[in-house]
C-alpha cells in the first residue's frame, strides 16, 4: 500500500514538472505560430496594396503617372516585392500605351524589369510574341478623320502581319514636312517597316521609311514599335 502511495506521489510530482515545462512551451509555440500567421497575413496585405497601387499608376490617364508606375515597379523589384506574375501584365499594359513618347520610356523601363527578373528565361516570349504597334501623328486637326480611316485600313490587314498589328493612338503634334514618314528604330525591322509602308501606299497615301536605328543604337525600345508622322500633304 505504501509503495502504491509513493508511486502515485512521484507520478504527481513528475506530472507537475512536465506540466510546468509543457504549458509554457505550448503557449510559446502557439504564440509563435500566431505571429507567423499574422506576419504572413500582413505581408499578403502589403503585397496586395502594392499591386493595386502599381496597376492604378500604370493605367492612369496621366502620362507622367503611368511612367511613375513603371518606376515604382522597378522600386518594388529592388525590394523583392514585385511578384514575377505581374510582369506579363505590365507587358500588356506597356504594349497598349497610347502615347508614343511614353511608350518608348516605359518600354525601356520594362526591359530593365524583365532582365532583372529571376524568371527572365521564361519571360523572353513576351517580346517575341509582341504585336506590331504603329503610333500615328498628325499636325492638323482636320487630318484626324482621314487618319482614323487609315488606322482602320491598316488594322484590317492584321492577318498579314505576324502577331498582328495595332494603332494605339493618334496624336496631334507640332511639326511640318510634306511627305509622311514611317519611323523605324531597329535595323532588323526595316523589312517589316516596308511592309507597313506598302499597306499605307495601298490606302493611297505617299510615305517614306525613315531609319532611326543609328540615332538610337543603345536604346532599349521594345520590338515592333513604329511611328507614322503624317505629312502636310496627307488630307
Amino acid at each position: 500500500m505504501s509503495d502504491n502511495k509513493d508511486f502515485w506521489s512521484k507520478l504527481e510530482v513528475i506530472s507537475k514538472i512536465i506540466g510546468a515545462i509543457l504549458i509554457p512551451l505550448t503557449i510559446f509555440l502557439v504564440g509563435q505560430k500566431f505571429n507567423q500567421e499574422k506576419e504572413l497575413a500582413n505581408k499578403n496585405q502589403r503585397d496586395f496594396q502594392n499591386t493595386i497601387e502599381l496597376l492604378k499608376l500604370c493605367n492612369n490617364e496621366n502620362d507622367e503617372l503611368r511612367l511613375a508606375g513603371f518606376d515604382y515597379a522597378v522600386y518594388l523589384q529592388g525590394k523583392n516585392l514585385l511578384d514575377d506574375g505581374l510582369i506579363p501584365i505590365l507587358s500588356r499594359v506597356q504594349a497598349d500605351e497610347k502615347d508614343s513618347e511614353t511608350a518608348i520610356k516605359t518600354g525601356e523601363i520594362f526591359e530593365t524589369i524583365k532582365s532583372n527578373s529571376k524568371s527572365n528565361a521564361q519571360l523572353k516570349d513576351l517580346d517575341t510574341d509582341l504585336f506590331s504597334r504603329v503610333y500615328f501623328h498628325i499636325n492638323q486637326k482636320n487630318q484626324r478623320n482621314r487618319a482614323k480611316e487609315l488606322k482602320s485600313f491598316l488594322e484590317s490587314k492584321e492577318g498579314e502581319f505576324e502577331n498582328g498589328i495595332s494603332v494605339p493612338g493618334i496624336e496631334l503634334k507640332e511639326y511640318s514636312f510634306q511627305e509622311s514618314q514611317l519611323r523605324v528604330f531597329k535595323k532588323e525591322e526595316l523589312k517589316l517597316a516596308r511592309k507597313i509602308v506598302n499597306v499605307v501606299r495601298d490606302f493611297g497615301a505617299s510615305i517614306q521609311v525613315v531609319d532611326l536605328s543609328k540615332r538610337y543604337p543603345n536604346a532599349n525600345i521594345r520590338p515592333r514599335h513604329f511611328e507614322i508622322w503624317l505629312g502636310d500633304e496627307f488630307k
